[in-house]
């Protein structure tokens, strides 16, 4: 994990935040199911304005990365997500079978996150009993009433906020040791 590349957004604004899903044609369970962020990014301190990926490794599908990103133009309402995951679980074939992008930004879910400043970044690893802790596998943005957190399931990448923990599975990584969160400055 690049901890300088992380660190370096904070205090970024949050302008516009979108989801990045990998269609789950025929998944049994939300748990494996592929789903990054993508967040276009303000500086207070004058940096110019980027665009970020923020997902886990395909490599090694275990370390968080934070890729630039061109920005989202075409993108599903947020509106669509629900139906949309549902038809694909189901097998149904509604598209091709590429990254979809849902523009969150106008969704009361994300009000904690969008405008916002990120206030602080956090690395989550795990802790075996033998002392020597795992490489980070996770990473959280810190907003001041929310939080993005990113981890590895089967397919790829897990995300959580506030409200969206219907994954829930950051605490399979509890087999490895405890968990440890530490601030990255």
């Amino acid at each position: 994990m690049d901890e300088q590349s992380f660190n370096n957004l904070t205090g970024t604004v949050v302008r516009r935040m979108a989801l990045c899903l990998w269609p789950p044609l025929g998944e049994e369970t939300r748990r494996n199911i592929d789903l990054s962020c993508i967040l276009s990014l303000d500086s207070a301190t004058g940096q110019v304005p980027r665009t970020v990926h923020l997902k886990i490794c395909k490599d090694d599908n275990w370390t968080p990365v934070l890729e630039d990103h061109e920005n989202f133009d075409q993108c599903y309402e947020w509106g669509d997500f629900e139906n949309r995951i549902a038809r694909w679980m189901a097998g149904e074939e509604i598209g091709t079978m590429e990254h979809e992008l849902y523009d969150v930004s106008h969704s009361s879910e994300f009000t904690g996150i969008i405008g916002k400043p990120i206030a602080d970044i956090v690395k989550i690893q795990a802790r075996p009993n033998d002392g020597q802790a795992l490489p980070p596998f996770g990473v959280r943005l810190n907003f001041a009433n929310d939080y993005i957190q990113v981890f590895p399931n089967t397919d790829g990448t897990a995300i959580e906020t506030k409200t969206l923990q219907w994954i829930g599975n950051l605490s399979d990584f509890r087999h490895f040791g405890e968990l440890e969160f530490e601030s990255l400055d």
